[in-house]
């Protein structure tokens, strides 16, 4: 999206925090909460560097909202959204349980690396950096993502969900900085404890059979939000189409509820604009910020965005060069493993036909 000037965002800001206000206070619930996606999601789309899994959540949410019909029409309605809003958190579980499947998790390696380190990590976790509690962490972590949203759904087993939520929320909230998620979450549980699961079941495919009167919605094809709906199921897969390790990659990574997957630590890091016909070095400050930089270590095919930005800061600093190109040595080391090479020697960062990055290197094992 185009960046606006300072104050210009400011004002968004500072709209978004009215907007919210006006929301919680019960004026124009349906278009503060539209007005408030539009901000948020210009923040979101604004820099790469500063995606969230639960920033993603959030306007999920405010999407069901906006788009479902209204509540009062009838209580099939109410529980309709209500079961829309149950199911993006249970995805949201489910779905980052599966992405713990497999042997880095499983094993440790992640929870290790975490501990050991990010400068986040409180004493209290780097207590636990052992082999025997690595693991009861790590698997903990697994069964609760993968089972939490179904305990909940059982009446009888919803206290039992809501005591695991609040020990496993609240530990992360206080020993480890991982922002507004465990809140988000905490707060979202009371969900499940309303009045508002259908009590036979042709109430719930509402959607298919009875005509939807709420704001925006009679206006959309419900086959279109049912379409947008089973792509955001599918979006987490589609890293099993692309070439190489997910979590090495970066790509796929993203809208996927990859949670707490996977740690990098980044050993070195050179970049060096050439001259293609001379092979001089040409001297560029590449200024990135923490998060940037973060960005980057996470995903490394950014490299390409990052060639563009400073080739073009090379010629618009008066360099009498042509066919300019971007060098990249980077070391990093994945969930515990010892750092390696990242980048192809080369300067060439191309993609195949199917997007796929040609200059990044595999995984050692």
């Amino acid at each position: 999206v185009k960046v606006y000037s300072p104050s210009f965002v400011q004002a968004i800001a500072l709209s978004l925090f009215s907007f919210a206000a006006l929301f919680t206070i019960g004026i124009g619930r349906r278009t503060m909460a539209a007005l408030f996606f539009i901000g948020y999601g210009y923040f979101f789309l604004l820099a790469f560097s500063q995606y969230n899994n639960h920033y993603y959540l959030v306007l999920l949410l405010l999407m069901v909202y906006i788009l479902c019909p209204k509540p009062s029409l009838s209580k099939a309605h109410l529980q309709w959204r209500h079961l829309c809003l149950l199911g993006l958190i249970i995805m949201t579980y489910f779905y980052g349980g599966i992405a713990k499947l497999n042997t880095d998790w499983m094993s440790g390696k992640v929870a290790s690396a975490i501990f050991e380190y990010s400068p986040s990590a409180k004493p209290f976790f780097l207590q636990l950096s052992n082999g025997f509690n690595l693991i009861i962490y790590s698997w903990g972590s697994l069964i609760f993502d993968l089972g939490i949203g179904f305990l909940l759904l059982f009446k009888r087993a919803r206290w039992i969900g809501l005591a695991a939520i609040l020990i496993f929320h609240g530990s992360n909230w206080l020993h480890l900085e991982i922002g507004i998620f465990p809140l988000l979450m905490l707060s979202s549980s009371i969900l499940f404890f309303g009045d508002c699961f259908p009590k036979k079941t042709e109430n719930i495919p509402w959607l298919l059979k009875e005509k939807g009167e709420g704001w925006l919605f009679e206006r959309i094809p419900r086959g279109l939000i049912l379409t947008f709906a089973i792509i955001i199921l599918l979006i987490p897969f589609r890293h099993h189409f692309l070439k190489g390790n997910v979590d090495w990659t970066g790509q796929g990574k993203s809208f996927a509820w990859r949670l707490k997957m996977p740690h990098k630590n980044l050993q070195s890091l050179e970049l060096n604009v050439i001259d293609l016909e001379s092979l001089k070095n040409i001297p560029v400050d590449l200024k990135l910020t923490d998060r940037q930089l973060a960005a980057f270590v996470y995903h490394p095919f950014l490299i390409a965005q990052i060639e563009t930005h400073l080739v073009q800061k090379a010629q618009k600093n008066g360099l009498p060069y042509e066919n300019l190109a971007l060098k990249a040595k980077m070391m990093v080391g994945m969930n515990g493993r010892t750092p390696q090479e990242v980048f192809y020697d080369g300067h060439d960062w191309s993609y195949d036909f199917l997007g796929r990055p040609n200059y990044l290197l595999p995984l050692k094992k």
